[in-house]
């Protein structure tokens, strides 16, 4: 929390009062003692005087939340500008430097000031009259399609150098759900196939809208399409590529893609992506299995930064050997959850409409599939939206642990994002 921080604007007369405050020398022996008196006074008023000169940037109307400094130009925030009102007069302060660069009358014109100075690709303001964030932050949209792509091939899908940040991926295929998507998000790379990302594998249709995942999938091996509006955030350079390296994908298929983004100067966080995919043998057991008594680390990351979601799909040869345990252990405190349909609010053994080939979808999780033939789900928990992300200071592990009740390996996909700070 910010601390309030007023100054005391001091006028002529109150100076003039403040010396004839000052105790006069009565004596010789005391003139020592005036002159130290007098001294003393004159470095109080004098550093009053200073803090006038540059104190109007800090009053007793400076927002709560942002930290306040005497110093100008110390003065760092998260946001491009904050605008706030003190004596009637609204005033927008630069995030970056802490210098106050506008002041009028009325919250219009600042406003108008702030825009201009941000330029064209915009920027965040804080208004702190009213609390809210405002993002002017220019999206840009780019738009692709591959009509014809061939199996083993890579095609090219959006490509940025320097800082920025992506808000949505949508895409759609033709041909295999096993063909994958690359990130290569500031160097660090994560190949997911696209079933896991839009958890569409083992059903014929999908369709479901949660905050910052969701599909329209019309049925498998046609189009469709599926979206992510999870924020990736990026430092110094963001790929995206498509490879249809699966020997089930279809000749002559198509894929068509819009990527929405924002270009930044600078950005302090990095987002992270890790996956198992499951590719064209995943209906053979023997690939990306767990094993009884088995655990797989799906996040194993130090430093500050944020969990945001995971997705997961399972299958194996009953329900109860999908009861497995979800382990996440943020800054060295160990939360175990009591089993994986328990982690994504399923029923027990997700047993309940074990006839229907979906289980529940809310808005930050939900069994998007379940397939009661094959004994296989399909599900999502979005860690973003329910709660803004679980936080942590130093590390973060997330492990996945076979139950050592199951009798049979579990066939596994996962896809996961976080963030580093």
């Amino acid at each position: 929390m910010g601390h309030k921080v007023t100054l005391k604007k001091v006028g002529r007369a109150e100076l003039a009062d403040e010396l004839e405050n000052i105790e006069k020398p009565q004596n010789s022996n005391s003139k020592a003692k005036g002159k130290l008196t007098i001294t003393f006074s004159a470095i109080v008023i004098s550093c009053l005087m200073l803090g006038t000169a540059f104190g109007m940037m800090i009053s007793a109307d400076t927002p709560t939340g942002f930290p306040t400094v005497i110093e100008p130009g110390s003065q760092i925030s998260e946001y491009d500008y904050i605008i706030f009102q003190s004596n009637g007069i609204f005033y927008a302060k630069n995030g970056t430097t802490g210098e106050i660069e506008f002041s009028a009358s009325t919250s219009t014109t600042v406003m108008a000031l702030v825009v201009n100075a941000l330029g064209s690709e915009g920027g965040i303001i804080y208004d702190a009259i009213s609390h809210t964030s405002i993002d002017l932050r220019k999206i840009h949209v780019s738009r692709g399609c591959s009509v014809a792509y061939a199996d083993d091939s890579t095609t090219p899908m959006f490509s940025r150098v320097g800082a920025g940040q992506i808000s949505l991926i949508w895409f759609t295929i033709e041909g295999s759900k096993y063909n994958r998507l690359n990130f290569t998000i500031d160097g660090h790379n994560c190949y997911v196939d696209v079933g896991t990302l839009f958890l569409l594998h083992y059903t014929t249709l999908s369709n479901f809208t949660a905050t910052h995942i969701g599909g329209n999938w019309k049925e498998a091996g046609s189009s469709g399409g599926g979206f992510i509006t999870y924020p990736i955030n990026f430092k110094t350079s963001f790929y995206l590529n498509f490879s249809a390296d699966s020997p089930a994908s279809a000749q002559g298929g198509a894929i068509y893609w819009q990527i929405y983004y924002r270009n930044l100067t600078s950005n302090s966080i990095s987002t992270r992506m890790a996956a198992v995919p499951l590719d064209w043998t995943a209906y053979s057991y023997g690939n990306h299995t767990l094993g009884v008594g088995e655990t797989i680390t799906m996040i194993d990351t130090s430093g500050p930064g944020r969990f945001l979601g995971v997705n997961m799909v399972l299958k194996s040869y009953a329900w109860t050997f999908l009861e497995n345990d979800p382990i996440m252990t943020t800054d060295g405190e160990i939360l175990r959850a009591s089993g994986t349909e328990d982690f994504f609010l399923n029923s027990e053994y997700y047993q309940a409409s074990a006839s229907e080939d979906r289980g529940s979808v809310g808005p930050y999780v939900g069994i998007v599939e379940k397939n009661p033939s094959l004994f296989a789900t399909s599900q999502f928990r979005d860690f973003l939206g329910e709660c803004g992300g679980i936080p942590f200071q130093s590390s973060f592990i997330f492990k996945w642990t076979q139950d050592e009740s199951s009798l049979d390996p579990i066939e596994y996909s996962f896809w996961v994002i976080w963030e580093t700070y």
